[in-house]
């Protein structure tokens, strides 16, 4: 089950369903598809004031308590709970697409981050 907010700097519009979940978006709008287990962003435009979308919607306050939520402040955005890449020596550091992309995907699992439910990947070299 899937929930998409569609948003630009004027409006947003939720869309709830089973994936894959097509949705009526403009090219500068902000994509944000979340689950209880994970999330996906397509950054659209930059937008001046800071946004916090959940899978309830766009919601006021900084820390909401449904998690995942994503915070949007300009072109760019968080994701908290923060993402985590853990080493096989137990070193952390900050997820990046360019940090794992020479790893293949070792196992998936379902893990509690923060008490919540989240998608939790292995990788292997």
């Amino acid at each position: 089950h899937v929930y998409v907010v569609v948003l630009n700097s004027s409006s947003w519009r939720i869309y709830e369903g089973a994936t894959p979940l097509e949705v009526p978006a403009g090219p500068g709008d902000w994509i944000i598809a979340l689950s209880h287990m994970g999330y996906g962003v397509k950054q659209g435009t930059s937008i001046k004031k800071t946004i916090v979308v959940t899978i309830r919607g766009v919601v006021s306050g900084p820390s909401p308590g449904l998690k995942p939520y994503i915070v949007i402040k300009g072109s760019g955005y968080t994701v908290c709970p923060e993402e985590k890449v853990v080493t096989a020596g137990g070193s952390e550091t900050k997820y990046s697409e360019a940090l794992v992309e020479k790893y293949k995907v070792a196992e998936r699992r379902i893990a509690a981050v923060e008490d919540y439910f989240m998608l939790e990947v292995g990788y292997r070299g």
